[in-house]
């Protein structure tokens, strides 16, 4: 399936890019209400770099209703999914990005899985606890 082989070779390149050490930058920008702007960026030295975009669409409404049914108890007691700095965090750390792209129908070709991305909501790390704490 032509969808899936991309994004093993997404998640490849996000890998490699990213790799074990901290040689990349992730940046997301949301550019409309559902629509996010991932620009991932490594330097090869001082003057000159790689980067890339990858663009996703998320129904910020499914995601909201598949956070509220998760067995958890929930950080958030109301609609998280306008707030930027929250929907950064869920995008941002490489493990979570390649989870949100293997989960999106757009890049695995099978279905979107909602709930896997609402799992990373809960998750604490990244730009909104470093925001918190002023890291």
């Amino acid at each position: 399936m032509l969808k899936s082989s991309l994004t093993s070779e997404i998640v490849d390149i996000i890998n490699k890019l990213v790799g074990l050490e901290i040689k990349a930058t992730i940046e997301v920008n949301r550019h409309q209400n559902n629509q996010f702007i991932v620009t991932i960026k490594r330097l090869i030295n001082p003057h000159s770099y790689v980067s890339f975009d990858i663009h996703i669409t998320l129904d910020i409404k499914k995601l909201w209703s598949e956070y509220q049914k998760l067995p958890i108890i929930h950080t958030y007691k109301i609609d998280f999914t306008a707030d930027d700095v929250v929907m950064k965090s869920i995008i941002e750390m490489p493990n979570a990005l390649i989870k949100v792209i293997e989960s999106l129908k757009d890049f695995n070709g099978v279905s979107d899985n909602y709930i896997e991305i609402a799992n990373l909501v809960e998750v604490k790390r990244g730009f909104s606890t470093g925001k918190k704490f002023g890291i």
